[in-house]
């Protein structure tokens, strides 16, 4: 659905929706518009114990207002939409305790201060851009690995 199709907009905040959503209060068919940035916790990876760690210094990225729409009084729709990229196909999930166990979200099973959710999926359809996180705000980290030269050939 393109964004200039959506019908009566309530301003809000992510913790007035979670409220909401928690106490059975949303209004199905409504559109909720808040402030949203990712937030998340850059991981370092052990090789030998094969985990994952948080780096305590969280990546904020830019604010933009996401909508979704009200699917029960209870429920949203995971399907979202970005005022800033309206081209753009997003997926997004509000809840923390989904999120407890993932270091990129949470220490200790604390969730990352000033969290307002995730967005699990995001598609530029201009460029054709897609991922299965928020690729415009989340900072991936590369490792030069060194590799012993390969000194065999596959026997075919």
């Amino acid at each position: 659905m393109a964004i200039e199709k959506i019908g009566i907009v309530t301003d809000t905040t992510y913790s007035e929706l979670m409220t909401k959503i928690n106490s059975s209060e949303l209004e199905p068919g409504i559109w909720y518009r808040f402030e949203f940035q990712t937030k998340h916790y850059p991981v370092s990876f052990d090789s030998d114990s094969w985990q994952l760690t948080p780096i305590n210094d969280p990546v904020i990225g830019e604010a933009e207002h996401l909508l979704v729409l009200a699917t029960s009084r209870n429920t949203i729709s995971v399907e979202a939409y970005s005022e800033e990229y309206p081209e753009d196909v997003l997926k997004y999930n509000p809840f923390p305790d989904e999120y407890l166990d993932c270091p990129n979200f949470a220490i200790d099973g604390t969730i990352i201060p000033g969290w307002k959710g995730v967005i699990t999926f995001r598609h530029d359809t201009v460029l054709n851009n897609r991922s299965n996180h928020d690729f415009r705000n989340v900072k991936n980290r590369m490792w030069s690995i060194a590799q012993q030269e390969w000194t065999q050939r596959l026997q075919t």
